[in-house]
C-alpha cells in the first residue's frame, strides 16, 4: 500500500527538480489506491497543465524578440515550441501577429485560426483574426469574425475599428 504523504514529499521533490513526469506518475499511482483524493486530484491536475505548457523562459524570450521587431525569430522560436506545445495559445496569438508583420498574412490567419480553435472563448484571437481576413480582402468574414470578438468582450475597441474599417473598405460610410 502507498503513503499518501510520502509520494507527496516525493512529488513536491521531483517537481521542485523539473522532473514532472515522474511527479505525474507517483500522484497517479495514489489515485489508483484512493481515487477520490482531492490532494492528489489537484497535484495531478497541475502536473499536466506544467507538462502541457512551454518553460517559462521559452515564452519570454519570444516575447523580447517580439518586441524588439526580431519577428524571423519569433516565428522560428515559436514553431518549435508549438510543435512541442500545440494548446499554447499565447504562442500561437504572437506567432500570427508576427507573420502579419513579415507579410505573411497566409501564415497569420492560420494561426490565428488555430487560437480560436484552441479557445473558441478568446476575444483578443477573434479580433487579430478579424484584421487579418481584412487585409486579405475577404470583408464579410472580417466582419462577422470581429463582431464576435465584440459578443465576447463588448469593450474591446480594437474590433470596433476593425468593423469600421470593414465598413468602411465596403463603402458603408453611415454604418462606418
Amino acid at each position: 500500500k502507498i503513503s499518501v504523504d510520502k509520494a507527496f514529499s516525493k512529488a513536491k521533490a521531483h517537481l521542485k527538480r523539473g522532473e514532472l513526469e515522474e511527479a505525474k506518475r507517483l500522484m497517479e499511482a495514489v489515485l489508483r489506491v484512493y481515487p477520490k483524493n482531492k490532494r492528489a486530484q489537484t497535484a495531478l491536475k497541475d502536473a499536466k497543465k506544467q507538462l502541457d505548457s512551454p518553460p517559462h523562459a521559452s515564452i519570454t524570450a519570444i516575447v523580447s524578440n517580439f518586441q524588439i521587431g526580431n519577428f524571423s525569430s519569433v516565428v522560428k522560436d515559436g514553431q518549435a515550441l508549438t510543435s512541442k506545445y500545440p494548446e499554447t495559445i499565447e504562442v500561437w496569438n504572437i506567432m500570427g501577429v508576427a507573420y502579419a508583420q513579415l507579410g505573411m498574412l497566409n501564415e497569420s490567419l492560420g494561426a490565428f485560426e488555430r487560437v480560436i480553435k484552441i479557445n473558441p472563448y478568446y476575444a483578443d484571437g477573434y479580433g487579430n483574426l478579424g484584421n487579418i481576413l481584412r487585409e486579405l480582402g475577404k470583408l464579410d468574414e472580417a466582419y462577422t469574425i470581429s463582431q464576435k470578438a465584440i459578443d465576447l468582450n463588448p469593450e474591446y475597441a480594437e474590433a470596433y475599428n476593425t468593423l469600421g474599417n470593414v465598413q468602411r473598405d465596403q463603402h458603408q460610410l453611415e454604418e462606418a
